[in-house]
Order: C-alpha cells, then sequence, then structure tokens
C-alpha cells in the first residue's frame, strides 16, 4: 500500500528547489537548508521503485522521463531563443556544451534540467544492477561516490586549494545514483523507524544548523567552491526521508495529492517565472522591486502552480 506521506514530501521538496532557485533578499539566510531537495527526490525514487516488477516499472520511467527530457529541452530552447530575440546564434550549443549534456546531464538550454537527464541515467544502470543482482555491491560504492562529491565539490578548495567545473559531479554519478540507491536500501531491508522519530527530528535540526555553520566557515575561509551539496546534506535528506516515511498516510491529503501530480511540474516549470520576473521587474517601479524581493520565491511558486493548473484544464499535461 502506497505511502502517501512520502508524497507530501516530494511536495516539500519541489518547493524548496524554488526557494533555492530564486534569488531574493533573504536568499543567503535559508540556502544550505534547501541544499537537501534534490537528493530527497532521488532517494524517494530509489524507495517508490525498489520491490517487485522493478524492472518493469524502471523501464516504464525510462520512457516517460525522454518524452520528458524531449518536451523541457524544447520548451527552454524556445524560451531562450524569445528571451535573446530570436538569435539563433546564442542559443546553438557548441560541441562542449553537447558533449556535457550527454556525459555530465548540464543541459544548454535548462540549469535545471539536468535532474531529468541524470534520474533517466540513473534508472539504465539500476537496470542493469537489477538484472545481474548486484545491489550489495552498489550499495558498497555509495559512500566512494558520496566522498568523491564532496572532494571535488564543496570541499574541492579546503581538501585539494582548486575548485573544479561542479557539473563534474553534480550528475547521475555523484548524485542521482548515491541518492537513488540510499532509497533503494531503505526499501529493500525495511528499516523501521516508528519509536525514534525525536531522534530524527533532533537530527534534521542538527544537521541543518551544522548545514549553516559549514557554509559560514567556508565562507569565511575563502574556500566556499560552488558547488551546491555540504558534508551535512546526505544526512538532513536521509533523516527528513526517514522522518516521513514514519509518518505513514495510508490515504491521500492535499499536499500528498500536490507532490503525486505536481512536484515534476513545479520543478520543471518555476525558472520559467523566474525569468519572466527578472525580465520585468527592472521596468516597474522601485516599490515593487523592493517588495518582490522579499515574496519572490512564494510569487514563482504562486505562478507556477497558477501555470500548472491551467495546462492540466486545457489537457495539455496530465
Amino acid at each position: 500500500m502506497r505511502n502517501y506521506s512520502i508524497d507530501t514530501l516530494k511536495f516539500v521538496c519541489a518547493v524548496l528547489v524554488v526557494f533555492l532557485h530564486t534569488p531574493s533578499h533573504w536568499h543567503s539566510y535559508y540556502l544550505p537548508i534547501t541544499r537537501c531537495a534534490v537528493p530527497c527526490f532521488f532517494i524517494i525514487s530509489g524507495y517508490f521503485l525498489m520491490g517487485e516488477n522493478m524492472m518493469g516499472r524502471m523501464k516504464k520511467g525510462c520512457r516517460k522521463m525522454a518524452r520528458i527530457i524531449l518536451y523541457s529541452t524544447v520548451l527552454y530552447a524556445a524560451a531562450d531563443l524569445l528571451v535573446h530575440r530570436f538569435d539563433f546564434t546564442s542559443i546553438t550549443p557548441t560541441y562542449k556544451d553537447l558533449i556535457k549534456f550527454i556525459l555530465l546531464n548540464d543541459n544548454p538550454w535548462g540549469f535545471h534540467l539536468w535532474y531529468l537527464g541524470a534520474y533517466l541515467y540513473v534508472l539504465l544502470i539500476c537496470m542493469l544492477i537489477e538484472r545481474y543482482n548486484k545491489w550489495s555491491i552498489a550499495y558498497m560504492i555509495v559512500p566512494i561516490l558520496l566522498v568523491t562529491d564532496l572532494t571535488f565539490g564543496k570541499y574541492s578548495l579546503f581538501i585539494l586549494h582548486q575548485e573544479f567545473p561542479y557539473v563534474l559531479v553534480r550528475n547521475f554519478l555523484f548524485v542521482g545514483l548515491p541518492y537513488f540507491l540510499i532509497g533503494a536500501y531503505i526499501k529493500q531491508h525495511q528499516i523501521k523507524v516508528q519509536h525514534n522519530q525525536g531522534i530524527l527530528w533532533g537530527g534534521v535540526i542538527f544537521f541543518l544548523f551544522i548545514s549553516i555553520l559549514e557554509n559560514r566557515l567556508l565562507s569565511n575561509l575563502g574556500m566556499n567552491a560552488q558547488r551546491d551539496h555540504y558534508l551535512s546534506t546526505t544526512p538532513i535528506a536521509i533523516l527528513l526521508f526517514v522522518w516521513f516515511l514514519s509518518q505513514r498516510q495510508d490515504s491521500p491529503t492535499s499536499f500528498s495529492t500536490l507532490g503525486n501530480k505536481d512536484s515534476l511540474f513545479i520543478y520543471i516549470f518555476h525558472p520559467l517565472w523566474i525569468t519572466f520576473f527578472r525580465t520585468i521587474n527592472p521596468h516597474l517601479p522601485a516599490w515593487w522591486q523592493r517588495g518582490y524581493s522579499c515574496i519572490a520565491p512564494l510569487l514563482v511558486l504562486g505562478c507556477t502552480m497558477l501555470m500548472i493548473s491551467s495546462l492540466r484544464k486545457i489537457k495539455i499535461i496530465q
């Protein structure tokens, strides 16, 4: 039976992604907290897909994700073309862009669309793992992938005294696969947490504090690399997921329905509104710009959800 509390977490993560991507007056204060959203999405996917008929559901997921990548890429290429006033040369990808797109999921037209390509690649890899029943080996490499992400990502300046392009680790291999496998491991081993909810919340709060502290320390040292994930991001994502998992809901709620039906569309569409407001704001009064800087994430979220509702009514999306 489906646990609808996980769908609620999907909506929470979608909201966090909007707050992560939307610049605002308060952005630097809550930015480290939002970093757990994408890892949570991958953990949720691994948890939901692990089980009976896993191969069939992963094949279906691959077909669905391929369609989503196609239409979302076309959508953002068209939006980019419109922003650049139909200057085709400005949006034509170079061969390096295409290589990064194919190998590292870095979509040249939509910065956030890397997640879709990473998810597709993760499904393909896990189909091989399932076919040859190599889950135990796959679980063993999770710490290696996570440590590699930290070493060449957020802590690259601190450890190696050099910053690397973030796309080298923000991709299917060092983000998508390890967190997907964490979710699969939790499902496969039926981890029980009903009697430890206070510890879970305490852990979430503790590591949120550590995340903020990491950000401040690295910034003060001048070693805050561009990469998103901190050392504390992984425990936050795991503890948050497990806490929602423990809050079992056997029937849907308003938030779980939003998470189940709209979370992916919120993720895909919200940068359109960020671009829209960034384009029109310089032409609007100063009072609007000051107000917008305070409520920007909420406004972008509201416009995105209204857009999704409208597209669903005219049956463009389901």
